[in-house]
């Protein structure tokens, strides 16, 4: 099994695979139970999608922007 990461934060990989880790953990739990969760939201605006390719698994890591004082009550 291949699995590809793409890393769209300024993280260590360290700490991106510990992300991508918690997704795998939970399991192959989307689709016909046969891909990892699509959509993870971890508390910290950290998110990790994922999806099921030809020979494997292919991972994306980005966070969310900082919201400003203005924005947390929307």
């Amino acid at each position: 099994m291949r699995i590809i990461i793409d890393n769209r934060t300024t993280l260590p990989a360290d700490k991106v695979l510990t992300y991508i880790e918690g997704v795998m953990r939970m399991g192959l739990v989307s689709g016909n139970n046969d891909t990892y969760c699509y959509l993870s939201a971890f508390k910290d605006g950290t998110n990790v999608s994922a999806r099921k390719i030809k020979t494997g698994h292919s991972f994306v890591v980005w966070q969310d922007k900082p919201k400003t004082a203005g924005e947390e009550s929307k």
